[in-house]
């Protein structure tokens, strides 16, 4: 099995680019003006294009998302990816190419590409995402989420219209934030598809891609998800990692839980000292249990 693609923005002057052979889907997304230059930006989807040919899906969906772009990156595009489209459409393979454009951005480029190929081409003009600040867009994004009725709701419908569009307008800001290296959005991304919010059914396995990607960013909440995650499949010493990166970040409950781990050695070399030291600084949050079991430990010590 081919394995997939997975290239966060970073520098923000370059684009995300997501593949995934077993569902085949292609993602680009965020700024096309690469200081390192188009072919070096562009080597790795070029590389894994080729490789997908040899043991294409059925059905092959392709979502360009530019906001900014050169006419060296459109050129270079066509010749590793469009034109490749068109050779799995001519042997009988289906095609979807869906192309979101601001119409006072690069649409003679955008309509010469709808008019050459004969796959399915859909121009989807999206002016507000363009317009829209990073920030406003994506904490709009979290109100919509927090009035959406998930599965877990013991009123939830899934046949509910209004809750649906929201579902699928908040996952679609997040999923694009996302792709473009923002850290919060991957969390809710992952949240969404925990909770199928914006999708179709629950999948764990996207929730954790995307979680970890929250978390090695360095989001607090997504540390502790990932530390939760990892207690629960009992891989402490994974676990320990990502409880102490949250309770360097000041989280209380994250400094209650590594202090355990370090009183009880789960996942790390037993140490009171250092189990005292972050139940501690819990504690100095009014971390309930951290107190309790600081009193324990003085008790025992004192005994």
């Amino acid at each position: 099995m081919q394995e997939n693609l997975s290239i966060i923005a970073v520098p923000r002057n370059e684009p995300s680019i997501e593949c995934d052979a077993a569902n085949g889907t292609i993602a680009i997304i965020g700024c096309s003006t690469p200081r390192i230059g188009v072919v070096q930006c562009y080597q790795p989807l070029m590389e894994w294009v080729e490789k997908y040919m040899q043991n294409p899906q059925q059905h092959t969906h392709v979502t360009v998302r530019l906001q900014y772009n050169t006419s060296s990156t459109l050129i270079y595009l066509r010749g590793i990816l469009f034109d490749k489209l068109q050779e799995l459409h001519d042997n009988g393979y289906q095609v979807t190419l869906c192309w979101y454009y601001d119409e006072d951005y690069a649409v003679e480029y955008v309509e010469c590409f709808y008019q050459k190929y004969k796959y399915r081409f859909d121009l989807i003009e999206d002016n507000d995402y363009w317009e829209c600040d990073e920030e406003e867009s994506f904490n709009e994004a979290v109100e919509r989420y927090k009035k959406v009725k998930d599965i877990d709701d013991d009123d939830y419908d899934e046949n509910d219209d209004e809750n649906n569009k929201l579902g699928d307008e908040a996952f679609r800001v997040f999923e694009n934030l996302a792709r473009q290296g923002h850290a919060r959005a991957m969390y809710y991304l992952a949240k969404c598809y925990s909770k199928s919010i914006g999708v179709a059914g629950i999948d764990m396995k996207k929730y954790n891609e995307w979680m970890l990607k929250s978390a090695n960013r360095g989001f607090v909440e997504a540390q502790w998800a990932a530390a939760i995650t990892c207690k629960v499949n009992e891989d402490f010493a994974q676990a320990a990692e990502w409880f102490r990166k949250a309770a360097e970040q000041g989280k209380c409950e994250a400094q209650f839980e590594i202090g355990e781990y370090y009183e009880k050695g789960l996942g790390v070399t037993q140490d009171f000292a250092r189990a005292v030291e972050w139940y501690r600084k819990a504690a100095a949050q009014r971390h309930g249990m951290a107190i309790k079991y600081l009193e324990r430990m003085a008790a025992s010590t004192a005994s």
